[in-house]
């Protein structure tokens, strides 16, 4: 019989996830949970494409999430940043349903501008990392 030298769990990670202030908050208030969130993470781990790019966001895409027993109509507007070569998803902000339909164009301009910063900083993170080696 032969025994192994060792036994090892591989985990493959494809996305780190980065909350903004702003989606904690909506979240909370917006009366969702925990166990939701996770849901939501999972299926935009497994489906980082799936909003469409809103136009003049610079990346930002948007989804319908469901909440707990009310279904999508009655649910939240997600809008969230996939930034596929650093393997990063930021959850932006969100707008439920019966609030707000879409961000302004105001909004819009704010956050094309803060996902450039965003996109920025990760790549001099990045570089800095590299220059360590």
């Amino acid at each position: 019989m032969t025994i192994p030298y060792s036994i090892g769990i591989i985990v493959l990670l494809k996305r780190i996830f980065i909350h903004l202030s702003d989606f904690d908050l909506f979240w909370k208030k917006a009366g969702l949970e925990d166990e939701e969130l996770k849901k939501l993470q999972e299926f935009l781990l497994e489906n980082p494409k799936y909003g469409p790019v809103i136009k003049g966001s610079n990346g930002i895409r948007k989804i319908r999430w469901k909440k707990k027993g009310i279904g999508k109509s009655g649910g939240v507007r997600v809008f969230y940043l996939d930034i596929e070569e650093f393997s990063v998803l930021f959850l932006i902000t969100l707008l439920e349903k019966n609030d707000k339909e879409n961000l302004s164009k105001k909004e819009l301009v704010v956050l094309a501008e803060l996902v450039t910063s965003l996109k920025e900083l990760i790549q001099s993170k990045r570089v800095q990392h590299e220059k360590r080696k």
